[in-house]
């Protein structure tokens, strides 16, 4: 059945609802627009990811209180994900992004046709909030410089995945290669601090 999140329609109701939507777009607009800065998409996709899900999930939806847009984590998670595979902003960084988009929707569609829906009862809500607060501060520094008119240049902020691409390129040396070989090296020194190689 269609519109169900919606139903039952009053008039009162529809006061209530179109004053709420005014304020929703009110602070929702600038927060999703400030997403595409996140994730080195052009500023006319935050409409798109605005519009386009709250429309067809009120219309395909069931409920009322879940929240269907954009959010920092997911923008933070895409450009660290696909920055290493074209430039930011480009026009196959743009396809890429909808390439993932319907990927997306692709799986998301498969978990509601095979009820998958209780995995998430498998999340630590601890776990949850820890990420959740990891990529606040991610973005937040990410976006300290130009908040302050800085120049701050960083290879662990949001694009560190391009940076490091880079820097294989000209070294020969892997992002990653470091932290992997940290835990052999640390073998390494306690076994022959203690005699045994």
């Amino acid at each position: 059945m269609l519109f169900q999140g919606i139903r039952p329609f009053d008039r009162a109701g529809a006061i209530r609802d179109a004053l709420a939507g005014v304020e929703l777009a009110a602070m929702n607009i600038p927060q999703a627009l400030g997403y595409t800065k996140i994730a080195g998409t052009p500023v006319v996709t935050g409409f798109y990811t605005l519009l386009l899900p709250l429309v067809a999930f009120a219309t395909f939806g069931s409920s009322r209180y879940l929240v269907v847009a954009a959010d920092s984590a997911t923008a933070a998670i895409f450009a660290g994900g696909v920055s290493g595979m074209a430039p930011i902003n480009s026009a196959r960084y743009v396809v890429l992004a909808g390439l993932v988009a319907l990927l997306t929707a692709g799986f998301l569609l498969l978990a509601r046709a095979f009820r998958l829906g209780f995995l998430a009862d498998f999340l630590s809500q601890t776990v949850l909030l820890g990420f959740l607060t990891g990529v606040g501060f991610q973005v937040g520094i990410a976006v300290l410089g130009e908040m302050l008119g800085l120049q701050l240049h960083s290879h662990r902020s949001i694009g560190y995945g391009q940076c490091g691409r880079a820097r294989w390129r000209r070294t020969g040396h892997r992002p990653g290669d470091s932290a992997l070989a940290a835990p052999h090296r640390a073998a390494q020194l306690s076994s022959s601090h203690r005699g045994i190689g």
